[in-house]
């Protein structure tokens, strides 16, 4: 194996182990190395001056060489990061540039990150996030054509003043001209984006409000949850909302995590808990109980009144 191969499978492993703690079994499956190259690289960032954590099966990276640490900030991109990454360079609007190509298969090499399909991020997010970046810019309003909204399940065209991203970068915030708010819009579900010639009007009402773990936004983020995750859980939860790692700790046993957070919509944190009811734990948290509660309540009164047509 070459020198260069061999470097972006050392990277490959070191990611993987600042990221989150792995067993050698997950890194075989993650990466397709043998797991004699896998101790053997592991050895080696040892040597390199990284602290290496084993506890039970489990491998992680707990210190980093100081020039490492230094820079692992720059460096280092979360999967979602990635993402955004992979989508903004789709988007460069000089199609046949041969940087785009080798800026992709840096990120797969360095990564190993599963990039969506090309078409798919062509026609539902590269344009879309070109276009409204270039509107915050220049601070032009768009229409937000057949746009799929979640909360009234409606498919209308949203004339919207946008005016920033969020940090996961998979919604924008804008002021909805209809109704003069500021909302967040993800844009996987706008069909398109259409340009304007006309200026922002309305600048003094543009306000970000927060966004929690679980993508939600509102003016405050005020309701505490408290959940117990089995590891699966956890992991699963981490990779659909990689912001929630912050709030995550392993208890005692090293079998479960727990999720200490506030939010600002219990809809969000409801939506991953009824996925998984059987594998997490409600801790003194009332309003999301509740919910809960509501929501299987109206499922089975959605049943019964199936069944009596």
């Amino acid at each position: 194996m070459n020198s260069q191969a061999t470097l972006q499978k050392l990277l490959q492993i070191a990611m993987y182990l600042l990221n989150d703690s792995c067993t050698i079994e997950d890194l075989q499956q993650k990466t397709q190395i043998e797991k004699r190259s896998i101790y053997r690289y592991i050895n080696t960032l040892k040597e390199a001056g990284f602290g290496i954590n084993k506890t039970g099966t489990h491998y992680s990276i707990v210190k980093l060489p100081k020039e490492i640490d230094e820079i692992k900030n720059s460096l280092y991109f979360s999967q979602e990061e990635q993402y955004m990454l992979y989508c903004a360079i789709e988007g460069i609007q000089f199609s046949t540039s041969p940087l785009k190509e080798v800026l992709k298969k840096k990120l797969n090499v360095i990564y190993d990150y599963k990039m969506l399909p090309k078409p798919i991020i062509n026609e539902f997010y590269g344009n879309n996030f070109h276009l409204l970046a270039e509107a915050i810019q220049q601070k032009k309003q768009v229409k937000l054509q057949r746009y799929h909204s979640a909360n009234s399940n409606t498919v209308t065209d949203r004339w919207v003043e946008p005016f920033a991203f969020t940090p996961n970068n998979y919604d924008v915030w804008c002021l909805d001209l209809q109704d003069k708010q500021s909302k967040t819009f993800r844009i996987s579900r706008v069909e398109k984006v259409v340009a304007s010639k006309k200026y922002w009007e309305h600048e003094a009402l543009h306000k970000q409000n927060p966004v929690d773990v679980f993508r939600m936004s509102a003016s405050q983020q005020n309701i505490p949850i408290k959940l117990k995750l089995t590891t699966r859980a956890a992991d699963l939860l981490k990779e659909e909302y990689p912001f929630a790692r912050e709030y995550l700790h392993r208890t005692e046993s090293g079998n479960q995590w727990i999720l200490t957070t506030n939010v600002c919509d219990i809809k969000g944190a409801g939506r991953f808990v009824m996925s998984l009811l059987n594998e997490i734990e409600i801790i003194n948290s009332p309003e999301l109980e509740n919910y809960i509660h509501e929501q299987i309540e109206l499922y089975h009164h959605h049943e019964r009144k199936n069944s009596k047509e």
